[in-house]
């Protein structure tokens, strides 16, 4: 991969291979620690519609397979980067906010994903725009959960009564 940066700071995304053959390839690639030395990542720079940006679409291919399309998403949330050199030691390196999609249909993908990486955060982007965020809380509400607070405090006070008892040790032999 060809990644040209005036600074040495590690660049990191999520892969999202949706060609199960090519993504077959790669994790073989992975596990033989070979690296991924035969893949070609390249980014168009033109629009693909009046919203799009310029720096999101590309091709990636590895070796001498023909170039799937690939597109540059935000995902909904940051996700943190750990790497570790013996199990159980790790050390933060870095946060994930975007996922190379690769695919035939990648370049018809929002820019924003609307799901994150695991299956709890299926949808999230569309759920929280979904919620009504115009409901005010009121001072009443305020006051009304303060002095519900204070009743529930001061009846567990009562509730809870400590006694320290002094015991003989010849008591305990017993």
């Amino acid at each position: 991969m060809d990644v040209h940066n005036d600074e040495q700071d590690e660049v990191q995304f999520v892969l999202r291979i949706k060609d199960q053959q090519m993504a077959d390839e790669i994790r073989e690639m992975m596990e033989a620690d070979e690296g991924l030395r035969d893949v070609h990542l390249e980014f168009e720079m033109r629009k693909h519609g009046p919203t799009d940006s310029r720096d999101r679409y590309g091709h990636f291919g590895i070796g001498n397979r023909k170039p799937m399309p690939c597109k540059l998403v935000d995902l909904p949330c940051i996700t943190e980067c750990y790497k570790t050199l013996d199990q159980s030691t790790f050390y933060k390196v870095g946060d994930i906010g975007q996922m190379l999609v690769v695919g035939s249909d990648a370049h018809s993908l929002d820019d924003k994903s609307d799901s994150g990486l695991s299956h709890a955060t299926e949808g999230i982007r569309t759920f929280w725009e979904s919620q009504d965020v115009e409901e005010k809380v009121t001072r009443d509400d305020i006051d009304f959960l303060r002095d519900e607070f204070m009743r529930i405090v001061a009846a567990e006070s009562e509730i809870v009564r400590l006694e320290f008892l002094d015991v003989p040790e010849d008591a305990t032999d017993k």
